[in-house]
């Protein structure tokens, strides 16, 4: 571990090089304001970030529910490496049926700050709308955001006669049916196209599915659907080399990515952002309190850091805002509505 310096948190840590078993030793707290003489150590009150008494005793886990190279997982483990919580950590990948095992693997866990569990939209907002799973959103506190969430982009093939919005939308209305795909079936690519077949009131759009990003990718170019939608981390990349061409970027305002670029926003779609590659990290609802905050302090710290900022810079992301755990769950709850309304329409 080595000390990050925070682009946004007015926080000062004193960090000790000793690689993932780095320890953070408490800051004494200061005298009340106004005091003509220190109080004694022993009787001033901790700060309210302070590391925990004793924690951590033994190896943090954090609980990756995808498998290895995944977006989620990379964040993770691109938050690991820069993070300092006083004590080891490892990361462990758990992935399976949408993300719901390692989720499930973290709801049975005790609440008591040696698991963290990451997520994206599948398998904390998603699965518990689609399927009866054991936990919901709220067994679990949401500590911290690992990026601005990475909308998507409807793309085609360059030339074909559905290569622009206007082209897209028309072929829609005149009641012609539109083939369409996205990385997974039910995910949230899917689920976008969906709330927009929902908003223009068309039900003319067929879904065919493929494995993933780059079948899918593959499908759009070759011809064998008319549209597709991607990440649009994954979609700059094909549209700057000219293999693809986006169609509409599924965001409430342009993208910085694509700043030539229509969205959604500017086409009277709505709330697509909750339609996107968002990744946070949570704890068991019952975690001590003085743990929760040290380690939000600590990650919101790093995620404000060069380090991670850099990180996100190659996947072609940015992080301008930090989210509260108050804020995090509000936009939670939000895309859960959507998205049950969603799968309640079309998927169940």
């Amino acid at each position: 571990m080595k000390k990050i310096t925070s682009l946004a948190l007015a926080i000062l840590l004193m960090l000790t090089a000793a690689g993932c078993g780095t320890s953070n030793a408490p800051a004494q707290s200061s005298s009340a304001a106004g005091s003509t003489s220190a109080a004694p150590a022993s009787e001033a009150p901790a700060p309210e970030d302070a590391q925990p008494e004793g924690y951590p005793a033994k190896t943090i886990d954090w609980l990756v529910p995808v498998n290895a190279g995944a977006a989620v997982d990379l964040h993770v483990r691109a938050l690991d490496n820069a993070v300092s919580l006083g004590g080891n950590t490892s990361v462990t990948n758990m992935a399976g049926a949408n993300q719901t095992l390692g989720i499930t693997e973290a709801y049975h866990r005790p609440a008591d700050g040696y698991t963290i569990v990451s997520s994206a939209f599948a398998g904390l907002v998603i699965q518990p709308n689609t399927i009866e799973t054991e936990y919901s959103q709220a067994d679990f506190r949401h500590i911290a955001a690992l990026n601005e969430p990475a909308v998507n982009c409807i793309v085609a093939a360059p030339g074909s006669d559905v290569d622009t919005w206007d082209a897209l939308k028309a072929k829609l209305e005149s009641g012609e049916t539109v083939y369409f795909t996205a990385a997974n079936a039910g995910a949230v690519g899917h689920l976008a196209f969906l709330s927009i077949m929902d908003q223009l009131g068309i039900n003319n759009a067929e879904f065919v599915s493929y494995n993933g990003t780059a079948e899918t990718a593959t499908a759009v170019m070759g011809g064998h659907v008319d549209v597709a939608v991607l990440d649009i981390g994954v979609a700059t990349n094909y549209i700057k080399d000219g293999t693809l061409t986006n169609v509409l970027t599924l965001s409430d305002e342009r993208s910085p990515l694509l700043p030539d670029s229509v969205c959604a926003g500017e086409e009277g779609i709505t709330g697509m952002d909750n339609f996107a590659g968002f990744l946070w990290i949570a704890v068991a609802k019952d975690t001590p309190e003085e743990i929760v905050s040290w380690l939000k302090t600590q990650i919101n710290e790093t995620l404000a850091g060069e380090e991670y900022q850099t990180f996100l810079a190659t996947q072609n992301e940015t992080m301008d805002h930090i989210y509260t755990e108050e804020e995090l769950t509000a936009r939670l709850k939000e895309a859960s509505d959507m998205y049950a309304n969603i799968i309640s329409k079309y998927i169940k």
